[in-house]
């Protein structure tokens, strides 16, 4: 890069030298990454050492000049060096200036913009306007009152690394310092629900626009092209063809691939960049193609001379499909959360600055203080729905748990829209005359509005957990259309007239399921604004589904207890959200739900810890005993107690004492990787680790991963549910360790050395961490139940999670059930069990475990 001098080169290199020189004459260690730690710790500021080479490399064709956004960095580093070097600080004007003479020549004059192509302005100017709208309902049924633009906090991106690599060498910053790093041209967004990815595109998206038609970029500008990858995946010529349609219209450059299409289109110094939101959204066929597509521009030499960049948003991935983006260029980043101070710059431009406005935030900010919301805060999806609930309702208190503020929240929607959805019933009826039939069929689509909802929401959530399972269905699954399973439900319940006989029934149906402010119609189709919205509806009409009074012994009560006490996969995700719901429904049955939890296995303790968490009502005994039992609970009971706003908890928190590690556990953690029977205290050993990882104070867990790994590899020692926080962890924490945990359980179920139940076992746990060997794993199940040497609960085992794989697999379990019950040597009681359970099968209820129960 070329300098008008190297005066702040020379300047820094100098004040490092005698920094050294000062800290080894006095004994301590210097070095830039010892730098890049202290000015995290002490400065709050993010320089990692790999950054600071750049600035201060030897070489003047590789050095890059700090540029003026980095002035504060710059600032605190000669600060620190200062301070080591025993000197006092200069002056900051000094450094500016410095800085400043720094930056690349310019000339005098800066040259116009090249012109922008024509064929873009469409693109450009739809993508302002949808930058400045609010990507889900905020605010009077319809956004907030303030563009998005002007409420909008910019979140930093924190780089994701394996646990092996050094964390200070990670980058850290806001999306555009990001992209000026050359390193950075394709990007792995993943972060939870509501954590600001599709806003942050959308703003990003709009922002570039907008310079654009105005013209105050005169280089290394970027295009964007704003997409959702349903948009790209499920478009009728591809993803190639459906980039190019986005940005070329209807011109005859649409039907061509887009990076043949675009080459040489774009001035020099300006390239592409590809913001495609909702990766995870698309089900799995889908998403294994579209990342296809993706890696293969980046793959080419990021699209042609390097003038192509990625940005792909999505929740997070299995390491598996994470691993397919990152060995083809992609750096995965995830979204850092609202600190505090974010939190109150987003409730001043939110409720503005006039007297009104600064009142309104200092109350708003002491009711999220006084409901213990300061974590859920941090969420800016659910910052956003607090400050509208704040406003629907300024008398009342904010909700101290995450169900009751959407719960308020939903209430505040429907109730904005309620003029427009008699409007349109009102509209209906009279389009439809005075025929009886047509009149009762409104009459039962107004009734069971809320039913319909919470049906299409079901629907979408099922059309996305089931096509990760069975990509084999996916081209079928990616064209799902929510208003086509809401018109099928109907026609179930009303008749198919109503679609041919009511003048715009479809139009109709699709405007009152969007006036719940929680979906939006889209060219035909509809879809959910947020999916955490189709979540919490879906786990609605599982709760309604329930019986109303708590039963323990009830087999359907045990069966789905049962499932939420698996602390890993989204099914035990799901049963524990709707006993949640049921808790808030059935407030006099939560109290014996809960008791009869707390007296189950640590799994179902760690519910009854959620249901507290999330404002099921308890007694101050139920909260002692299950704080009381929490060292003998997994790392997650942990952090739902320290979530708990009851003073209760969290004087308890206060107060415990860490657990100590086992010394003998310490020993054999140093070991090598073994398959030999375990010589310690085996549950000991989980509850410290899992207990571990939960804690503020936790260590450094790399030396651990091998002792998780064969805990979980050790089938016949480890109980099924600290097993699957044990699934869990090392997801979260080694996947290196994960993939040599689905090599031997691989090996285990292809080995007929094992036993059936340690096959089994091992069949249903590598589904827990990978779905791509699912049909290597039904063919075993059914090699398993099918072998009549086996005895009645493995073989029945075996058939019970051959039926639970999906679809595709019920009807072979069932035709094996039924194989079985013909045998001749079954016995009467056992024949009569098989066949009671084929029957439930073929209703499609959720049947027992059939002559068999996980220890």
């Amino acid at each position: 890069m070329d300098h008008s001098n190297s005066a702040l080169h020379t300047y820094l290199r100098d004040l490092e030298r005698r920094a050294k020189a000062n800290r080894t004459r006095q004994n301590l260690p210097y070095s830039r990454r010892e730098t890049s730690k202290v000015l995290h710790s002490e400065f709050e500021v993010d320089l990692d050492a790999r950054r600071l080479s750049n600035w201060l490399a030897d070489e003047p064709m590789s050095r890059q000049a700090p540029t003026p956004v980095n002035e504060p960095k710059l600032w605190a580093l000669v600060q620190l060096w200062s301070r080591w070097a025993g000197e006092s600080k200069p002056a900051r004007r000094s450094l500016s200036e410095l800085l400043e003479s720094a930056q690349p020549v310019r000339n005098p004059v800066r040259a116009p913009a090249p012109p922008v192509p024509a064929f873009l302005l469409p693109l450009l100017t739809e993508q302002v306007e949808r930058g400045e709208a609010w990507p889900y309902v905020v605010h009077d049924g319809t956004g907030a009152r303030r563009p998005l633009s002007a409420v909008h906090v910019q979140q930093q991106l924190d780089e994701s690394q394996a646990a092996d690599e050094p964390t200070l060498d990670r980058r850290r910053g806001h999306i555009e310092e990001v992209l000026e790093d050359p390193a950075s041209c394709h990007i792995l967004l993943e972060s939870g629900p509501g954590s600001g990815k599709s806003t942050l595109l959308a703003r990003l998206a709009g922002h570039l626009s907008a310079e654009l038609l105005n013209a105050t970029l005169a280089q290394n500008a970027c295009v964007p092209v704003w997409a959702t990858a349903e948009q790209l995946a499920t478009g009728p010529g591809g993803v190639d063809r459906e980039l190019s349609r986005l940005v070329f219209g209807g011109t005859e450059h649409s039907e061509r691939r887009f990076v043949d299409a675009t080459e040489g289109l774009l001035p020099e110094g300006y390239s592409w960049l590809l913001l495609v939101d909702g990766f995870d959204e698309i089900p799995m066929g889908a998403r294994n193609r579209l990342a296809h597509h993706l890696t293969a521009i980046a793959r080419s030499e990021a699209g042609h001379g390097g003038r192509v960049k990625i940005i792909a948003s999505c929740r997070p991935l299995h390491p598996v499909e994470r691993d397919r983006f990152t060995e083809n260029g992609f750096l995965a980043f995830t979204m850092v959360p609202f600190d505090h101070s974010q939190l109150e710059t987003f409730a001043e431009r939110w409720f503005g600055a006039d007297s009104l406005g600064r009142r309104q935030v200092r109350e708003f900010l002491t009711q999220v203080d006084a409901a213990k919301l300061r974590d859920l805060m941090a969420v800016p999806l659910l910052a956003a729905i607090a400050a509208a609930v704040f406003e629907a309702w300024p008398g009342q208190r904010l909700p101290n748990n995450q169900y009751a503020l959407f719960d308020q929240y939903r209430t505040y929607l429907t109730s904005a829209k309620a003029t427009q959805r008699e409007g349109l019933f009102s509209q209906m009826r009279t389009h439809a005359g005075r025929a009886p039939w047509a009149l009762e069929a409104i009459r039962f689509l107004q009734d069971n509005l809320d039913d319909l909802l919470r049906h299409v929401a079901t629907q979408t959530v099922r059309n996305l957990s089931e096509s990760a399972g069975h990509s084999a269905e996916s081209d079928q699954r990616a064209t799902f259309n929510p208003l086509a399973a809401a018109l099928e439900w109907l026609r179930l319940k009303v008749g198919p007239r109503a679609q041919t006989g009511i003048p715009g029934w479809g139009e109709y149906v699709a405007a009152l399921l969007a006036s719940s402010g929680l979906l939006v119609v889209i060219e035909g189709s509809m879809r959910f604004l947020h999916a955490s919205f189709a979540e919490f509806l879906a786990a609605e009409a599982r709760a309604m589904e329930l019986p109303e009074r708590f039963d323990g012994s009830s087999k359907k009560w045990q069966t789905f207890t049962f499932e939420a006490a698996r602390l890993a996969g989204r099914k035990g995700r799901d049963h524990r959200t709707a006993l949640i719901h049921y808790a808030h429904r059935h407030p006099l049955a939560a109290e014996a739900l809960l008791t009869w939890l707390l007296q189950g296995s640590p799994g179902h303790q760690h519910v009854a810890g959620v249901l507290m968490a999330e404002g099921s009502p308890y007694t101050p005994d139920q909260l002692q005993t299950f704080l009381s039992a929490l060292p003998r609970l997994p790392a997650a009971s942990r952090r739902v107690a320290s979530q708990m706003s009851d003073p209760q908890a969290r004087a308890y928190l206060k107060e415990q004492v860490p657990m100590p590690f086992p010394a003998d556990a310490e020993a054999d953690a140093r070991s090598p990787l073994t398959d030999e029977p375990w010589s310690i205290n085996k549950h000991s050993v989980i509850r410290h680790l899992l207990n571990t990882l939960g804690s503020a104070d936790k260590p450094n867990t790399s030396d651990y991963n091998w002792l998780f790994c064969s805990l979980v590899c050790n089938l016949e020692f480890v109980p099924i549910l600290d097993r699957m926080a044990l699934i869990d962890t090392l997801h979260a924490t080694a996947s290196e360790w994960a993939e040599h945990v689905i090599e031997h359980m691989l090996d285990v179920i292809n080995s007929p050395d094992a036993s059936p139940g340690n096959r089994i076992q091992a069949a249903e746990t590598l589904l827990d961490f990978d779905s791509e060997h699912l049909d290597r794993v039904a063919a075993v199940l059914l090699q398993v139940a099918a072998d009549r040497s086996n005895s009645f609960d493995e073989r029945g085992a075996a058939a019970e999670a051959l039926s639970e794989l999906g679809a595709p697999y019920r009807d072979q379990a069932r035709r094996l059930i039924d194989a079985m019950a013909k045998e001749p040597t079954m016995h009467a009681y056992q024949r009569h069990e098989l066949l009671a359970y084929a029957k439930l099968l073929t209703s499609g209820d959720r049947a027992p475990r059939l002559g068999y129960h996980d220890s």
